[in-house]
């Protein structure tokens, strides 16, 4: 992809030519940004005329226009969008979904919306199966899609997006929500938590869990739904979308206690001894044979893991994974047990790197 994008469209796909058809289509009706962005269209193994549909499309778009697949080995999103951002080139990123369309001014207000360390959160309007049939390519010129979205549905994102605002005015570290069709992001930002958790496999909460990690490394979301919505066509739910949403396969994986921001199966592939590590309490600086990358107990640079080892003095700083590892016999001052994100207990105290190092590693694991 060429180097001078200001903005690449992340457009995720499995098996429905026709709606990213429409997708590119209002892409290349988008106004105000020539020269200015192109589109990976990254593909979760379709076996249909997917790749020659976006081939042909390429050829005269006045974008460029990226293509990157995987093999099908059931719903792996967050894997689908890592591998686009992988083929993209520019410095912010827009994620969208193949079966969404866009006003001509979608990716001007997200350009001009743009904010350093800022996640822009949209949403999307849904069309419902008639009116999504009567969205061609003239319904996408003249935009007539956006009267055909339930007006009623409109107005209930738009009071959402008041209340997001309000929600940051109380420093809310719940709201606004990530939709995938709809998120703007400065690749720093997203490089900075590793990406999407390819661990999360099947439909859903992914989204959840990267807008989680991204306030975790100090990234805000801001609303971006008062000034632009995407549109979403009408398809049948994938097979692995639960009923409840608290039966998803995902669920589970979510709600686990305090994730590591910067994820190991994300962009790049991590390793326990690849995290950065500060240890609290000065007496353990030893680790340092079996964990090298440690951060200074001063340093301002950010950790994935704060480590206090008892017996020992020593402060979490929270900024990052705060694990206690301690003997079984000894109990917990309430202040550290409080300030504590996992606590590992061991038969007795550590006396070797190697001791806390399967001790720390095994309790990472499984947080991560």
């Amino acid at each position: 992809m060429p180097a001078n994008a200001e903005i690449s469209v992340i457009i995720s796909t499995y098996e429905r030519p026709r709606h990213l058809e429409r997708c590119l289509h209002s892409l290349a009706c988008q106004q105000g940004v020539a020269g200015r962005f192109d589109a990976v269209v990254t593909d979760d193994g379709s076996t249909d005329g997917t790749a020659d549909l976006v081939a042909d499309f390429a050829r005269t778009a006045a974008f460029p226009v990226g293509w990157v697949t995987q093999p099908q080995a059931g719903f792996r999103l967050a894997r689908c969008r890592n591998n686009g951002v992988r083929a993209s080139s520019a410095p912010y990123l827009l994620f969208t979904d193949g079966d969404c369309v866009f006003p001509a001014d979608h990716l001007a207000t997200h350009l001009s919306a743009r904010r350093q360390g800022v996640v822009r959160a949209g949403d999307c309007a849904r069309l419902n199966e008639v009116d999504s049939e009567r969205v061609d390519f003239q319904a996408i010129e003249r935009e007539a899609f956006v009267s055909l979205a339930d007006q009623q549905s409109v107005g209930g994102i738009r009071r959402l997006g008041r209340k997001a605002k309000l929600h940051q005015l109380i420093g809310s570290r719940k709201h606004p929500k990530l939709v995938g069709a709809n998120i703007g992001v400065w690749r720093s930002d997203f490089e900075r938590v590793n990406g999407f958790d390819e661990a999360f496999v099947g439909w859903g909460c992914e989204d959840d869990d990267f807008a989680h990690r991204l306030r975790k490394s100090g990234v805000r979301a801001r609303t971006i739904v008062d000034r632009t919505l995407a549109y979403h066509l009408w398809h049948p739910p994938h097979p692995s979308t639960p009923g409840r949403w608290k039966d998803g396969p995902n669920v589970h994986r979510l709600i686990r206690r305090s994730p590591l921001a910067r994820c190991l199966v994300g962009l790049d592939r991590r390793g326990v001894r690849d995290l950065a590590v500060r240890v609290v309490n000065r007496r353990y600086r030893w680790f340092h044979a079996v964990w090298p990358n440690l951060v200074g107990a001063e340093s301002p640079t950010p950790c994935d893991v704060e480590l206090l080892v008892l017996p020992g003095e020593g402060r979490f700083r929270g900024d990052g994974l705060r694990v206690v590892v301690a003997p079984e016999a000894m109990p917990l001052p309430p202040e550290v047990a409080d300030a504590s994100s996992l606590v590992v207990r061991t038969p007795a105290p550590v006396r070797t790197p190697d001791e806390l190092f399967s001790a720390v590693g095994q309790a990472v694991r499984n947080a991560a």
